[in-house]
């Protein structure tokens, strides 16, 4: 920069180095001149006497006039105020909710694809420096938010190989269903089962009439003319040659055949009508049913199934025991809360399942579903018999049982001889007859006459076993009361 001239300029004596932040080109006239925003001063020695400009390069800025150098844009961050060609950038800018830049310097910010989520972003979603895929049974669009769990009834779609990065989800086509949220694939509908809408989250019983003989069934198929079903959750139907209609849900009984008219002049007038018995067409008592409500002619109402109940009188159809509660016999007109220690996860149950961890009546689930009463009672045991948390005391008491047993049979059988125990070596273990015995019991031979005693057999232990014949009631001639005393032997 020129010095010591003139107002218009001229006259110079002398030249100055422009100061740092500042500029002049080589041959200029002007004084020196400001570096702008987005821009450093080149040329110059020791940052003075610079002779000219250059823009900040791409992924770096400068937000301030005068000197300083070019700075990196930080990850999460855009450049701002650049040229065309990402050049001079003067700011940056944090990233908005829904996209990111990720690592230092670059670009501007990207918008998180579907089926990903923004990761090191502030507390408002801005500034994310990464993203993430979304997991098995999650899915998202494009942008801001958090991954969604997909509903039950419906299943993750677009996303990788693996189930990761799902981009939407679709509903299970009728004649399957998802019964949870999240993870998971539709599931076709059991036998005896059917699901006749999209998305469902269960399936239904197939009703009275009606049977599912395969999987997948998207509707009940009803029982042909000829058979019939009598119960809900049938894969099967019943022979039933009186069934006059599809569905029927019974087999009626064959009605009565009026007699063919006679060869003789009797006159047909004089044959007997046919008559419905007793009770015909009185509405079907609770516990019962039929297709109409009353009692089929010529026959009965159907009970309810195990599993089933009918609590109303003149009932069309029986319908399953709720979840919670069962009924185990024919005919039940009300069903049964599931007792303590048992649950009944799944309507129409005939029968509860054990669960040692349901605490109260009416259970519908189990923590530990599959315990038996085995396993149940081995922490009974082992409290017993004082077991320590290993479990050993209860072995102990199984082990000093069976000794116990084994001394006992052995102390009868004669083999040792345990003090304070009846029986035992040296004692008899057969009653020796007494003289009132001889007297009412007379031995015969094979065809009923007199005979002399067989010959006395002595048993291990050494007392005598005396073979008689049958009790002769003829020959009973003492009071049953009277002994007399046994002479001395010998």
């Amino acid at each position: 920069e020129a010095t010591d001239a003139a107002g218009d300029g001229t006259g110079a004596t002398a030249i100055a180095a422009c100061p740092a932040g500042e500029y002049r080109a080589a041959g200029a006239t002007s004084t020196c001149a400001t570096v702008p925003a987005g821009s450093v001063p080149t040329g110059g020695t020791g940052g003075t006497g610079a002779t000219g400009i250059a823009a900040c390069a791409v992924g770096t800025y400068k937000d301030a006039t005068g000197a300083g150098s070019c700075r990196t844009v930080p990850e999460g961050y855009a450049a701002t105020g650049a040229a065309g060609d990402g050049t001079g950038a003067t700011g940056i800018q944090i990233c908005a909710a829904g996209t990111y830049r990720e690592g230092a310097g670059g670009g501007p910010c990207v918008t998180v694809p579907a089926g990903y989520f923004a990761v090191g972003a502030d507390s408002e979603g801005r500034g994310a420096t990464d993203i993430d895929p979304c997991g098995p049974g999650l899915y998202k669009a494009a942008g801001a938010g958090a991954c969604t769990s997909a509903p039950a009834g419906q299943v993750t779609t677009g996303g990788r190989a693996d189930g990761y990065a799902s981009t939407g989800v679709a509903a299970c086509a009728a004649g399957t269903y998802k019964p949870t949220a999240g993870v998971g694939l539709c599931i076709p509908a059991p036998a005896g089962s059917h699901v006749p809408t999209t998305g469902a989250s269960a399936a239904a019983l197939c009703r009275p009439g009606t049977f599912s003989a395969t999987t997948g069934a998207a509707a009940c198929t009803p029982a042909e003319v000829g058979f019939f079903v009598p119960g809900p959750g049938a894969t099967s139907q019943r022979s039933c040659p009186t069934a006059t209609e599809a569905g029927a849900t019974a087999c009626p009984t064959a009605a009565p055949v009026r007699p063919a008219p006679s060869t003789t002049e009797e006159s047909s007038d004089d044959l007997p009508e046919a008559s419905a018995p007793a009770g015909d067409g009185d509405p079907c008592q609770a516990g019962t049913w039929s297709v109409t409500g009353t009692v089929p002619r010529g026959g009965q109402c159907t009970p309810a199934l195990p599993g089933a109940f009918v609590a109303e009188v003149g009932a069309t159809a029986e319908e399953p025991c709720p979840v919670g509660t069962y009924s185990d016999g024919f005919g039940a007109v009300a069903c049964t809360p599931a007792p303590v220690g048992t649950y009944v996860p799944v309507a129409g149950t005939a029968d509860p399942l054990p669960c040692a961890s349901a605490t109260s009546e009416g259970a519908t689930s189990c923590d530990d579903a599959g315990t038996d009463e085995a396993a149940a009672a081995v922490p009974i045991l082992a409290e017993s018999a004082g077991a320590d948390a290993g479990g050993s005391g209860w072995v102990i008491a199984v082990v000093a049982l069976a000794v116990a047993l084994l001394v006992g049979f052995l102390h009868l059988q004669g083999v040792i001889a345990v003090p304070g125990l009846p029986g035992g070596p040296g004692v008899d273990r057969v009653r020796r007859p007494s003289a009132a015995d001889r007297r009412r019991v007379r031995p015969v031979d094979r065809r009923g006459r007199p005979a002399a005693p067989a010959s006395p057999a002595r048993s291990t232990a050494g007392s005598e076993v005396l073979e008689w014949s049958e009790y002769d009631p003829a020959l009973d001639d003492v009071p049953p009361d009277t002994e007399p005393p046994v002479p001395p032997r010998g």
